[in-house]
């Protein structure tokens, strides 16, 4: 999780410089890209954290939510 997060760190910082110095010059279809990776990353290191406490607790949850998600979603698609 501490690889996704530097990566996750060094992606926001490159937006940052270039909304600070670039402004005129941004490829706003290439910002969208990367905005949209660091989402991603954002969403895979807040999942990791929910599976790296239920394995602290000892839960057997995870199996139990992982069927209801997949519920939910075929219910959304019927």
């Amino acid at each position: 999780m501490e690889h996704l997060k530097k990566i996750r760190c060094k992606l926001v910082d490159c937006v940052y410089e270039e909304l600070e110095h670039n402004w005129e010059n941004i490829d706003v279809n290439e910002l969208g890209e990367v905005i949209d990776m660091i989402k991603d990353i954002e969403k895979s290191i807040y999942y990791e954290s929910i599976v790296e406490a239920m394995e602290k607790d000892g839960s057997s949850k995870l199996i139990k939510w992982t069927q209801n998600e997949e519920e939910i979603d075929h219910n959304r698609m019927h």
